[in-house]
């Protein structure tokens, strides 16, 4: 089965009489999950095995972000969401998150950490402006606004080795920058945004109209675009450039799209370009991709496709309804979404993807299958 709930993506499903009705009641809903991960971050991570080191910072933007926007739209109070995210934020410069000396630098080249932690910063500056930690906005905005311009391509090196330069990454960072911009009164987003767009989308790779996987071709099939990757940068993409971020959506679905028993979900690699599962794909199983299922729901929401988004909510509440029956253990993969489920980046992502802006009405409700 698709494996779009492998990301902890709970359903929303309508309560119905007996049996069923139960079942509904012990799933828990995006914010039961994010409130339980704000309760203690540092623990939640430490204990987590599956959300890896280079991805807690991840999972901590992920979760603020999706505090400030409850905050936002009155679901939770302003006191219980500033709370939350000095939680977080403490936890982002905490020595077992960082990856370097001093949350005040040097910072090397840990961009992709700067990156989600800017993020937390100007989430926890939208509702405190005067926090401590915000203090430290401007100088890592500056940072990465100096490590993008750096390059010829406009992307920044997400990590101080290897010399890989990844374009879904730098997305996420231009996206970090227009925050600060907005948080700070600064203007440090529009140069980098000017050359990632007139740029990275000059680069051939094997499927004309999309973006390479990765920019300077050391890596293993930089040249193919793929769909985890393209469905993460058009989810940030869409706020700092909207109109590159709908054209490679529109390139993106043709070359990704898959359906498969009646439910929609997005491949990894083009067709008949197929490769092996990795790190970046998840499981990949039906010929689709967890990673990039998963995140396609944040990317269509995004760009308000809404009929796209409608697909994926439906296959994310069939999923989840399939992984929560005790007799589908005898399908192959079935542990394997059960146990990710639980992971702190899961958790977290799905709680950001549900609150992302868009036109869209909200899918409408699935009942579960009642059972015997």
């Amino acid at each position: 089965m698709i494996l779009l709930l492998a990301l902890g993506f709970p359903s929303s499903l309508t309560t119905a009489p007996g049996p069923v009705a139960a079942f509904a009641a012990a799933t828990p809903s995006h914010e039961e999950r994010l409130r339980a991960l704000v309760a203690e971050p540092i623990p939640a991570l430490l204990a987590d095995a599956s959300t890896t080191r280079g991805s807690r910072i991840i999972t901590l933007s992920n979760a603020a972000e999706a505090c400030l926007r409850h905050a936002q739209a009155d679901r939770w109070s302003f006191d219980e969401s500033l709370d939350a995210i000095s939680r977080l934020s403490a936890a982002a410069i905490d020595r077992r998150i960082r990856p370097f000396d001093s949350p005040d630098g040097p910072f090397d080249e840990h961009n992709l950490f700067l990156t989600h932690w800017l993020i937390v910063v100007a989430s926890l500056g939208r509702l405190d402006p005067l926090h401590s930690d915000v203090r430290r906005g401007p100088a890592i905005a500056h940072h990465l606004r100096a490590a993008s311009l750096a390059h010829p391509s406009g992307i920044a090196a997400s990590f101080p080795s290897p010399p890989a330069r990844w374009p879904a990454d730098q997305a996420a960072t231009l996206y970090a920058l227009t925050l600060a911009d907005r948080t700070f009164g600064l203007d440090v987003s529009s140069e980098p945004i000017a050359r990632y767009t007139t740029v990275v989308p000059t680069k051939a790779g094997t499927v004309p109209g999309l973006p390479v996987s990765e920019w300077t071709g050391t890596q293993p099939l930089h040249d193919r675009p793929r769909g985890s990757a393209v469905t993460w940068t058009v989810r940030y993409l869409a706020d700092v450039a909207p109109e590159l971020a709908r054209a490679w959506w529109v390139a993106g679905k043709p070359t990704f799209q898959s359906e498969g028993l009646g439910l929609h979900g997005f491949r990894e690699w083009p067709e008949r370009d197929d490769h092996p599962a990795d790190v970046d794909s998840g499981p990949i199983l039906l010929g689709m991709s967890t990673a990039a299922t998963a995140f396609a729901i944040g990317a269509s929401r995004s760009v308000d496709d809404c009929a796209m988004f409608h697909a994926l909510s439906h296959t994310q509440s069939m999923v989840e309804e399939m992984v929560r029956d005790p007799d589908a253990s005898a399908f192959s993969g079935v542990e394997a979404i059960r146990a990710v489920q639980s992971s702190a980046l899961a958790v977290a992502v799905a709680a950001n993807q549900a609150t992302i802006p868009t036109r869209c009405p909200d899918p409408p409700p699935h009942r579960p299958a009642a059972s015997n």
